[in-house]
């Protein structure tokens, strides 16, 4: 009986040992698992401060850039207005500008035909616009003679103020769609 009882308690301490040595290798292999994990966790999260790093500065240089861009411009734009005009006075209507009844018939229309932008203000308009030189015709910033930024453009001012509306709304849309983008990335869960 004895050693039925001793084969019994060698065979209950083999299986506990078997049971703990089979439970401390799993416990070994989660552990391994989650180094593994968190390993791959810190190197995605240095990448990611390091994209935004980049991206940071990436802005910054473009940021000094346009700002560069828009004093040179102001400069210039500062200098044309003090030489040229920006409206021109018509004595014919273009081409194409209140050329049927109905147009000239229109209140405003025979006096906005009258009145025109010249390149400088096309000039001035399309590079503030952009935040570069965009030259209008012969004028721009590289050219920016008094008789070639005199001429008259054919726009009008209506034509002028339908763009300024076109461009107010896509900066609206642009302004609230950066607000959402600004809001979903500072939201907290």
């Amino acid at each position: 009986m004895n050693r039925a009882l001793l084969a019994l308690l060698i065979a209950v301490g083999c299986s506990a040992l078997g049971y703990w040595a089979g439970d401390h290798q799993r416990n070994n292999a989660w552990l391994a698992a989650q180094a593994i994990q968190k390993e791959e966790a810190r190197l995605a999260l240095e990448a990611e401060v390091q994209r935004s790093q980049e991206s940071a500065a990436h802005f910054l240089t473009e940021s000094l850039a346009l700002q560069t861009s828009y004093q040179s411009l102001e400069g210039k734009f500062h200098d044309l207005q003090k030489r040229g005009p920006l409206v021109v006075y018509r004595t014919v209507a273009p081409v194409g500008l209140a050329t049927t009844t109905a147009e000239a018939a229109t209140p405003g229309a025979a006096a906005d035909a009258a009145v025109g932008l010249s390149l400088g203000a096309v000039w001035m308009w399309n590079s503030a616009l952009t935040g570069s030189d965009t030259p209008a015709g012969a004028c721009g910033a590289a050219a920016t003679a008094e008789q070639a930024c005199a001429a008259d453009s054919g726009l009008s001012v209506t034509e002028a103020w339908a763009n300024h509306t076109t461009n107010a709304k896509s900066c609206a849309l642009d302004r609230q769609r950066l607000q959402h983008l600004i809001d979903f990335l500072t939201a907290r869960p």
